[in-house]
């Protein structure tokens, strides 16, 4: 074989392998961006909607303390100054965002603990 031709042809070879790699590793690469993007968007979404709950229980427990606290004027004052200031957490909005957004582990500690029943 002529040694300009075998030249040739090693020459577009490589320059094929080389381009075949580049477009492989720009699919990666925009993959990856996507994917990230996406995760981005929805930590988003779970980090307001974790303030949100948290807010929520917060006033539970404020209104189950005020409701059963039997203490101190003041404490109870200020618990009641601080339901009159707050809304009541809308709870099926919350859990139907909780559906959509939170984590596994979070969605499933938030789920309403089933009465036990003693064997008869």
């Amino acid at each position: 074989m002529d040694p300009i031709v075998a030249a040739a042809i090693v020459g577009v070879s490589g320059t094929v392998v080389v381009g075949v790699a580049g477009f492989g590793a720009s699919v990666w690469n925009t993959r990856r961006t996507i994917a990230a993007a996406r995760d981005s968007r929805v930590w988003d979404q779970r980090a307001a909607l974790y303030i949100e709950v948290l807010a929520a229980v917060n006033h539970r427990q404020i209104s189950r303390g005020y409701q059963m606290y039997a203490g101190a004027y003041e404490t109870r004052e200020l618990a009641k100054a601080y339901l009159a200031t707050h809304e009541s957490p809308d709870w099926p909005a919350l859990e139907a965002r909780m559906q959509a957004f939170a984590s596994e582990p979070v969605f499933t500690a938030i789920q309403p603990v089933p009465p036990r029943t003693e064997p008869r």
